[in-house]
């Protein structure tokens, strides 16, 4: 159920219209089964297992749809297991009506959004420091798991890909990564694509969720 706030924020727009609202699971997967909405707000307090579990079936029924997670809390383990179930994004109750919008609209272009807010958080939770508190220099040093994964054989992401997975994490772009490792953007894009292929991924942020996930970064 969408809150009081955020409806009267909508309704000053335009371009986006709240076609239902529903606070029942199951009567809000048979509505938007009718409706067929561009982007689907969860919305809460807090993000619970109940916000991932709905994602997943949302994304199971209407596999096009995108999922906006509104939420006050800044749990970040919850958060990103709903990025792993499938959500497009994240963005803070408290936010301005502005930026609200903002997330909606980049949802709904299927783009991905993370609230201003929440990415140092996301940043602590993702990048892997060394034992002094500094960045090791190379991507094997600061992801020793990852290269573990890859050297055993025990993962589908070959070595090179868990290196770009994990440049990913830290916020890289492909240009940025493809500095770091010497090699040209084309060959991190298609790398990235066989990272979301392998690890059954939508996008590159769930695909870093996954690896959060399973311990690999």
């Amino acid at each position: 159920m969408i809150s009081v706030r955020l409806e009267k924020i909508i309704d000053t727009t335009d371009d986006i219209t709240v076609q239902g609202s529903s606070s029942n699971e199951d009567s809000a997967l048979d509505e938007l089964l009718k409706l067929n909405p561009a982007v689907v707000l969860i919305a809460g307090r807090e993000p619970t297992s109940n916000s991932v579990d709905i994602i997943r079936r949302i994304k199971a029924a209407l596999s096009g749809i995108s999922v906006l997670l509104v939420t006050a809390a800044e749990d970040i383990e919850t958060i990103s297991l709903a990025m792993v179930a499938g959500a497009n994004g994240c963005v803070s109750h408290e936010s301005s009506a502005q930026q609200l919008l903002l997330a909606i609209r980049s949802v709904a272009s299927g783009a991905l959004w993370i609230d201003p807010s929440m990415v140092d958080l996301f940043m602590q939770r993702f990048v892997k420091l060394g034992s002094n508190g500094k960045r090791s220099s190379t991507p094997e040093a600061r992801y020793p798991l990852a290269a573990s994964a890859a050297n055993d054989g025990h993962h589908p992401l070959s070595q090179r890909e868990l290196q770009v997975l994990g440049l990913l994490s830290e916020g890289n772009s492909n240009k940025e990564i493809a500095t770091k490792l010497s090699i040209s953007s084309e060959t991190v894009k298609l790398h990235v694509r066989s990272i979301t292929r392998k690890l059954q991924a939508s996008n590159r942020w769930q695909a870093v969720a996954i690896a959060i996930r399973d311990k690999l970064l």
